[in-house]
């Protein structure tokens, strides 16, 4: 699945390559079916409806809703977007809260921040140590949208957004629990499912969600390419981002890219069929992973919730390691220090912060993220590359040779763990 002289790629959080049974699909389209879709008058148009149609049905059946609730999107940025932004604007409900959690990904943080120009009231919730959103927290936070901040009667909550797999910690976040909470609280919930395809089970009914988003390139499908699930089980009003040709019931103007929404189909129905044996498989390698470095590398712990997080997922901590040295100190893999959003900004991820760390420890931090072409054989020379380019980093710090001393722990200013304090 990659050159000989590319990095070993560990990085399926960021992006994941396209699976080839994907890319065949993808090809068929390009190479035999040239029409629009939206050319009805004839045959070659509608051999092109008939295939993204076909990729619809593969979408609803691998996500649990009907073809009708899916509208296809340029990826699940613009389906945040239009599902939170088209929200606030077609509900038209000024003072109502609109949530998320703090450190969740920036698609969704701006588009909640972007409903204050309808009137609605952002509102980020704090987020535990473990990375998950408590359920004291959020029912307080509705109880405060219902009362309203000066005491009368609030305009209440117009929605939840809540991330199923977060895409730095890998936590898996109880959706359907925090679903329940904010539907009794008449408002709706709005899931980020990005990183979720292949990793759990993509269940909107069972979630009794109301606004899914979803991408491809998340789950071994192309780039430039998702959806947004709207299901019927409530009355949701959108309001569509832009105009133009009506495509997508009137929700999402714009020539459909036949072949790359044949790709996502395809990459869904795989991700769906597949999710058993991707699990075991991920879940083997990531153990060894973490065996080895547990073993060679001292004073290395997770972030976030070590149990409930998806199989192909480390988020670590390595004290006095510096995360970006890191990855420059080992070419040979391509893994990061961050979401794919920020990690080119010398600045600690927002996420780890939003855990209680302290911003030396998420420097230190490293997101790994193994995939379904990963092999034992990589997880092996991932395990004595790093380690090797950890014992080079500690060698060269005073920090690690003096975390052993109490006297030099407290004029440096280290804690009892070694951290700067």
């Amino acid at each position: 699945m990659r050159a000989a002289e590319s990095p070993l790629y560990l990085d399926h959080h960021a992006t994941t390559p396209i699976d080839p049974r994907v890319l065949d699909a993808v090809i068929e389209v390009l190479r035999e079916l040239p029409g629009n879709p939206s050319s009805a008058g004839h045959a070659t148009g509608r051999a092109a409806r008939a295939r993204v149609e076909a990729a619809r049905a593969e979408v609803a059946a691998a996500t649990g809703v009907s073809a009708e609730e899916v509208i296809f999107t340029s990826g699940a940025t613009e389906a945040l977007h239009l599902a939170i932004r088209g929200l606030a604007a077609a509900a038209a409900r000024p003072g109502a809260q609109v949530l998320a959690v703090l450190g969740d990904h920036p698609a969704v943080i701006d588009a909640v921040q972007a409903t204050e120009q309808w009137g609605c009231r952002p509102r980020l919730l704090a987020r535990r140590p473990d990375g998950h959103l408590d359920e004291v927290t959020l029912a307080a936070a509705l109880r405060e949208g219902q009362d309203g901040a000066s005491g009368g009667v609030g305009a209440g909550t117009l929605a939840l957004v809540v991330t199923a797999v977060h895409n730095e910690l890998g936590v898996i976040a109880d959706v359907a629990g925090l679903g329940a909470q904010v539907h009794a609280a008449g408002g709706l919930l709005i899931v980020d499912a990005a990183q979720a395809p292949g990793r759990i089970a993509v269940d909107a009914g069972a979630w009794d969600a109301d606004l899914v988003a979803l991408t491809a390139h998340k789950a071994y499908g192309p780039k430039g390419v998702g959806a947004l699930l709207r299901r019927r089980a409530r009355v949701v009003p959108l309001q569509p981002l832009w105009g133009g040709g009506g495509q997508e019931g009137g929700m999402r103007a714009g020539t459909l890219p036949t072949a790359q929404i044949a790709g996502l189909g395809r990459a869904l129905a795989l991700a769906a069929a597949e999710l058993g044996r991707d699990t075991m498989h991920l879940t083997s390698l990531r153990e060894e992973l973490w065996r080895r470095l547990e073993a060679e590398v001292p004073a290395i712990a997770w972030n976030g919730d070590r149990d409930r997080r998806v199989p192909g997922n480390l988020n670590l901590r390595i004290q006095a390691v510096d995360a970006a040295a890191l990855m420059v100190d080992v070419p040979e893999l391509a893994f990061s220090s961050g979401s794919a959003c920020s990690s080119g900004a010398r600045e600690p991820s927002r996420a780890l912060l939003s855990l209680g760390l302290s911003r030396q420890q998420a420097l230190c931090s490293v997101r790994i993220g193994l995939g379904r072409f990963t092999t034992a054989g990589d997880v092996t020379r991932a395990a004595d590359l790093l380690i090797a380019a950890i014992t080079r980093q500690r060698q060269g710090s005073a920090l690690w040779a003096l975390r052993h001393d109490p006297q030099a722990r407290a004029l440096i200013g280290l804690d009892d763990e070694g951290w700067p304090t």
